[in-house]
């Protein structure tokens, strides 16, 4: 009983593995072979994967305090899939009943024991705190800049000790040679103050542009390496909208919230001085404080809210407007546009009434920030004529005074405005960062090692979603260096998965593939990717010249290599008859060209990287009888020194490779020769014999 439930929790963790989107299954399926205990395991995933394994135990339990997905346990130490839950019902899984259940909240609490296992990634968070990390790499520049901050505080002091010093002692006695020099001291200042803040713009804005870079970089390079998974369960709008935010962090970082922190910061320079010419009124300017306090604290879950609603329907907004441009012919073709428009205008309407929300969220703030700004102006004003009729303050001193109230009060003015971008910039943050804190994949990890075309598959087990019907089920296949292997069956059979798998595009849920003996994941991925050619039946070709679109995997070939290639996909002829040949620039996803064409100028780039392996995924569907005759007739002279795995319902495409594979419901039912499959007179044969008698 033990040892079937420490089976079972490592089996969940393998299902939170995957549903983390982790790219290291097949490590993780590894480690567990090694029959260890359960602790042990644990400890060596946690080393490997950077993995973080923690049991809890909760005596008043509650299942808000739980992350999802989690293992909990009964009674009996029993562990169970804690896959997902709401206000009303859980989603569990049992070993005993693999598809998932549906319990109440009445019933989950019966049966947990209040012990749960959580799994979580041991990795660097990006957060707001990444910017402080970032800004201390550059602590020397930081320091000059603190340096220029407080010296422009004590500059910004000369202007009301001038006025003080021509208000009680220059007019009372007179003193031009005085006056001379001071208001000579005065303009030395005001150069020295706009030098100092030029320097200090100058050398933020110079840091905070090295920051932005570095952050863009990471996004990049970030989202450009995360699993295919990512990319097929979300839309393309919520990822650009996520990207975009980009632009308000940047936004934020450029602006004066640093540099207004640190003059806020600074301001003890100006009450101390304050202090000194009237304890009672610098005493009422402490006062009005919390009252900047009390509104940052009453717009920030305000602003907060309005900036997720904002972001929502953005990303709503762009998602559709993707989807509409993307589908315009069909849109065209059905003549539904009104629909779109009528779509649109809701969409707009919504987007429209949120910003409006968020307006007046700013400007309520902007205005309750003048009232207590003038409130204080008056009562200081009031109070301060006060003393100096009372003879307890100069004139000299209460005109100081007042100048020092303004300049103090302006950037707590200005900071509750900024505290609002500051908020929206944090939503901002946390969007981009459900990006990059995600787990990518392991690219550069692994042996380089050059292929030679030996395929092993054994006991493959896979399927896009846990708890839905496997794609591939018990799979087993073995593929020699040099064999052309055709591969046809009913639609959802799992070719096109298979190729996928051996581009570790996805990772077999049970099972082993290996490439000239060795497994999958010990090979490095990028390496793998180079000499795998894959032609898809549809490709995307990009923005760029036919040239630049068949060398993508090799910038560095030469025009004779590019004709080449095009030669042997049937490409060159037509590729004469565009308007500037090679060097036309082809329209996005090549929408320029026929289906056909890009089909071609897709097998050339494949065709051009000289890959060990090539696998055609319906790629000749698209093809006229002229070119699948040309694709034909150089298809020897392709597979020489290859493996080709032609994937295709044409069932003449494949009539001449060395063996057919037939699949149905994600297993293999037949398999030979052209001539033999006939001879069998099984599925194979059946689709022959009806693809011919619709010649």
């Amino acid at each position: 009983m033990e040892y079937k439930q420490s089976q079972s929790t490592l089996y969940f963790i393998g299902t939170i593995i995957k549903l983390l989107g982790h790219t290291q299954y097949d490590d993780f399926k590894e480690i567990i072979n090694e029959n260890k205990s359960v602790n042990d395991t644990l400890k060596i995933l946690k080393e490997k994967l950077n993995i973080k394994f923690r049991y809890k135990i909760q005596s008043k339990k509650s299942i808000n305090k739980i992350d999802s997905p989690s293992i909990i346990y009964d009674n009996n130490n029993k562990p169970y899939l804690l896959a997902n839950f709401n206000h009303e019902q859980v989603l569990i899984q049992s070993l005993d009943n693999p598809a998932p259940e549906l319990w109440s909240l009445e019933d989950f609490d019966k049966v947990w024991s209040g012990k749960w296992l959580q799994v979580k990634y041991q990795q660097s968070r990006f957060d707001i705190s990444w910017f402080k990390a970032e800004f201390l790499k550059y602590k020397s520049i930081i320091g000059c800049i603190l340096l220029f901050s407080f010296t422009l505080q004590i500059l910004a002091l000369v202007s009301p000790i001038v006025i003080q010093v021509i208000m009680d002692k220059v007019l009372v006695h007179n003193n031009m040679a005085t006056l001379d020099v001071l208001i000579f001291g005065l303009i030395i200042a005001a150069f020295i103050e706009v030098i100092l803040k030029g320097l200090r713009e100058y050398t933020y804005h110079h840091t905070v542009n090295r920051i932005d870079t570095t952050l863009g970089l990471k996004l990049v390079n970030h989202l450009l390496h995360l699993p295919i998974s990512f990319f097929k369960s979300r839309q393309i709008g919520a990822i650009v909208t996520r990207v975009k935010e980009l632009e308000t962090i940047r936004e934020f970082l450029t602006g004066s919230f640093f540099t207004l922190t640190i003059d806020i910061l600074f301001l003890f320079v100006f009450i101390y001085v304050m202090n000194v010419l009237s304890p009672t009124l610098v005493l009422i300017f402490l006062c009005s404080l919390p009252a900047y306090l009390f509104v940052a604290w009453w717009i920030t879950p305000k602003v907060e809210s309005s900036a997720n609603e904002q972001f929502s329907n953005i990303a709503i907004n762009t998602s559709f407007l993707t989807e509409s441009i993307n589908g315009i012919e069909t849109a065209k073709s059905l003549s539904i546009e009104p629909n779109f428009t009528r779509r649109w205008d809701n969409q707009t309407s919504d987007m429209s009434h949120t910003n409006f929300i968020a307006n007046q969220i700013s400007s309520r703030s902007e205005h309750i920030v003048m009232v207590i700004e003038k409130i204080t102006s008056a009562i200081i004003l009031w109070i301060g004529a006060s003393e100096v009729l009372a003879l307890h303050m100069t004139i000299g001193q209460f005109i100081a005074f007042h100048m020092m109230v303004n300049h103090a009060s302006q950037p707590l003015v200005k900071s509750i405005k900024l505290w609002g971008n500051y908020i929206r910039t944090k939503v901002a943050i946390e969007k981009l960062a459900q990006i990059i804190n995600l787990p990518t994949e392991q690219i550069d990890e692994g042996k380089n090692n050059r292929l030679e075309g030996n395929i092993q598959l054994t006991n493959i087990a896979f399927r896009y979603q846990p708890n839905t019907p496997y794609i591939l089920d018990d799979f087993n296949l073995s593929i020699h260096a040099g064999e052309t292997i055709g591969i046809v069956g009913t639609s959802g059979s799992g070719k096109s998965t298979l190729a996928r798998l051996l581009l570790r595009l996805y990772t077999p849920e049970k099972g082993t593939i290996l490439l000239d003996g060795h497994p999958l994941s010990s090979i490095n991925t990028s390496t793998l990717r180079q000499q795998i050619g894959i032609v898809l039946q549809e490709n995307f070709l990009f923005n760029q010249t036919v040239f630049d679109n068949i060398a993508q995997t090799r910038p560095n070939a030469s025009m004779d290599d590019v004709i080449h290639a095009a030669k042997m996909a049937g490409a060159h002829d037509f590729i004469l008859k565009l308007p500037l040949g090679y060097d036309t620039i082809l329209a996005e996803g090549g929408s320029s060209l026929s289906g056909g064409q890009r089909q071609r100028i897709a097998i050339a780039r494949t065709l051009l990287s000289d890959p060990k392996i090539i696998i055609f995924d319906e790629a000749t569907s698209a093809l006229d009888d002229e070119s699948q005759a040309i694709i034909q007739e150089n298809m020897h002279t392709i597979s020489e020194g290859r493996t080709v795995i032609t994937i295709a319902h044409r069932l003449s495409t494949i009539r001449q490779c060395h063996r057919i594979i037939v699949m149905q419901q994600g297993k293999i039912v037949e398999q030979g020769t052209h001539q033999k499959l006939i001879e069998q007179g099984g599925f194979y044969q059946h689709l022959w014999t009806l693809q011919q008698s619709f010649k």
